[in-house]
């Protein structure tokens, strides 16, 4: 069913696309043919705004998976901690440990004034209130508090040895023993110390026994590790949990400053939250576009959550090249900038998934991932055309361009010279409104019809349609021509001739010559 949905979806959009004329292009030809609108016309529902291209970011080092993550480096006695941290549920995190599960510690102190155990007697680790609320996903529960669904899908619920003890836990507190492995980056106190501006002065709890079972060792603000510790009920006590992440769960990591603006490094991750119905799909009529030129993807199928459309550029091993934030809706339509940087005639993958990254929080999910795969040409040059114009008794002629087999030519006349508004080589002639054309019309259809008259046209069902509505003696009407033909404008006023070349659709050649001034001209005649 759902692939049966997915097919019916697309294919009414890609109608919906044939069908549509932009606001601008109408707007400017209009505007140039002088139309008088009925009021018909002037209520009728304005096309869609024609989307820009996308720039992703360049080399942008966001990465698959949490492969690109190491173990801590090895730090002097009194340097910091050194290595990789994440961010996840607002915070960072430290990583210190690799592989199929990660170990994250806490960066800052999370949490103030805390006590190991509320009721005033001897707990151990697995008999204390704080490791119970840790784990609680109820109100006053840390681990419902601190994370998403999402982010609690990923915390691993693992064995925790403390002592003969055997605790099964999602978030806990490290041991003493722990704050001394070098393994974790730890080669003195500074390396212990949290980084917390607003705790600063604050020691927090290990969950080693200390010196009897009235007691929990901890770790002083500066870093170092009292094993004797603090009374379990002393509620003055900080917050550094500790917790194993599924490397698995994590679909791609942003580097720090890419995206989203939380302060301070860590990677920024994009879970998998699970959706698998999103899927993308290319309008753009070939998948080999231009270095410099675009892909027009829609996509759609993701639950509304998943508010935000990415896109990613990639090789065939999987290296991300470009990475970046393409939409602010999980479903729609953009264009994709196709990199001038890319290789031309190499095979890429440009990976879409819809997902949410919230700012404040550093960390986000995303979707399954869309692959389109497509690989680019050089761009073509749009050949400068030698347009020639010629001075005859009854006027003046544009002289017929060389014939080509498949080969088209359009000319228009203006006012004002083109050339700072030239095409793109590739441009597609449907964006003129390509159709048959007789007398002195130019015609707007999504698909061919025929146009005849002193007419402007804007239809969406290719009617064949005629009629008498002013422009301007043929200002800005773009005609097809094959032999020398007059133009009879010239003679009321110096004006600009534009000549455009069309292979398969596409714009291939653009050119422009200038009338002369009418005293060049004396009193042509008239047909």
């Amino acid at each position: 069913m759902r692939e049966r949905e997915r097919k019916r979806v697309m294919a009414q959009r890609k109608k919906n696309v044939r069908m549509r004329l932009t606001a601008a292009a109408l707007s400017a030809l209009l505007c140039s043919l002088g139309v008088w609108h009925s009021a018909e016309a002037q209520t009728a529902p304005q096309p869609d705004k024609e989307e820009e291209a996308v720039s992703l970011n360049r080399q942008a080092g966001a990465v698959f998976g949490a492969g690109s993550l190491s173990r801590p480096q090895q730090a002097q006695e009194q340097e910091e901690w050194k290595g990789d941290r994440v961010w996840l549920g607002g915070n960072q995190w430290r990583v210190l440990e690799t592989g199929e599960r990660l170990l994250l510690l806490s960066e800052e102190i999370l949490e103030s004034g805390v006590a190991f155990h509320e009721e005033g007697k001897a707990a151990s680790w697995e008999e204390s209130s704080l490791r119970r609320r840790l784990n609680s996903t109820q109100e006053d529960g840390y681990l419902g508090q601190w994370f998403s669904q999402q982010e609690q899908s990923a915390i691993l619920s693992t064995q925790i040895q403390t002592g003969e003890e055997t605790t099964q836990d999602s978030l806990f507190l490290l041991s003493a023993e722990d704050m001394e492995k070098t393994e974790y980056g730890f080669y003195g106190d500074a390396s212990r110390a949290s980084r917390d501006g607003s705790f600063t002065g604050d020691w927090w709890w290990l969950r080693t026994p200390g010196y009897d079972g009235n007691d929990a060792a901890n770790v002083y603000y500066n870093g170092g590790v009292d094993r004797d510790g603090y009374m379990v009920s002393y509620g003055e006590g900080g917050l550094r949990p500790a917790l194993y992440l599924d490397a698995g769960a994590i679909e791609l990591m942003v580097p720090p400053g890419e995206e989203t603006p939380a302060e301070g490094d860590g990677w920024r991750l994009f879970l998998k939250g699970g959706e698998t119905g999103f899927f993308a799909e290319t309008e753009t009529p070939q998948e080999e576009p231009a270095l410099g030129g675009s892909l027009t993807v829609s996509f759609a199928g993701a639950s509304e959550e998943y508010d935000q459309t990415y896109g990613v550029i990639y090789t065939q091993e999987e290296e991300i090249l470009y990475f970046g934030r393409i939409a602010d809706s999980g479903s729609g339509k953009a264009k994709v900038e196709i990199p001038q940087e890319l290789e031309a005639g190499k095979e890429y993958r440009l990976g879409l998934f819809a997902g949410h990254m919230e700012e404040e929080r550093g960390s986000g999910f995303a979707s399954n991932m869309a692959e389109i795969v497509f690989t680019p040409v050089e761009a073509g040059v749009l050949e400068e055309l030698q347009v020639e114009l010629e001075i005859r008794e009854d006027g003046v002629y544009l002289k017929a361009m060389e014939e080509q087999e498949g080969v088209r030519y359009f000319y228009r006349v203006t006012r004002e010279s083109g050339a700072d508004g030239r095409p793109a080589y590739g441009d597609s002639l449907e964006e003129l409104g390509e159709l048959t054309v007789s007398g002195n019309a130019l015609g707007f259809t999504a698909k061919t019809g025929t146009v005849s008259g002193n007419a402007a046209v804007s239809s969406k069902e290719g009617l064949t349609v005629s009629g008498n509505l002013p422009a301007q003696e043929g200002d800005g009407v773009w005609k097809e021509f094959s032999e020398d033909t007059k133009i009879e404008e010239a003679a009321r006023t110096q004006v600009y001739v534009q000549v455009i070349k069309v292979k398969e659709g596409k714009i291939t050649g653009w050119g422009e010559a200038r009338t002369p001034a009418v005293e060049e001209l004396g009193e042509p005649g008239r047909d």
